[in-house]
């Protein structure tokens, strides 16, 4: 893999802040099903996701939301392998440059879904109810 997953090695278990996540959801448009597919988040909830949300970038936050409630430690790689299997080599640039130019700490942060959706309440409703 050489030298595409290299920013974040020293910290794997780095979690996704909302900034983050917001930025991304802007970047990835109508792809987020099929990000979804590949970081292995069941049809249905994607379904779900697909239906509570009007805006294209609100899908890709919950897909990306949900995606991270469901693993222990996701990590920066995990979404750029998934991306590189989609050949979105411009998706892996974006979250290098979000990842690279936002070295502060509220970019990555503790994961914390009340904390995180407060700014998005469709959001925060779909996934208070389903989890």
């Amino acid at each position: 893999m050489g030298q595409l997953f290299t920013h974040l090695e020293k910290d794997e278990t780095t979690v996704f802040s909302q900034a983050f996540k917001l930025k991304f959801s802007d970047s990835v448009g109508v792809d987020w099903r099929t990000l979804g597919r590949w970081l292995n988040i069941e049809e249905n909830y994607l379904d779900m996701i697909d239906q509570e949300n009007i805006k294209i970038n609100a899908k890709a936050y919950s897909m990306l939301t949900k995606w991270l409630q469901m693993n222990d430690n996701p990590t920066v790689d995990e979404l750029k392998i998934a991306l590189k299997k989609m050949n979105r080599m411009d998706l892996i640039r974006k979250v290098d440059e979000f990842t690279k130019t936002s070295n502060s700490p509220e970019i990555f942060s503790g994961f914390s879904a009340n904390k995180d959706t407060a700014n998005f309440p469709e959001i925060s409703a779909t996934f208070s109810a389903n989890i």
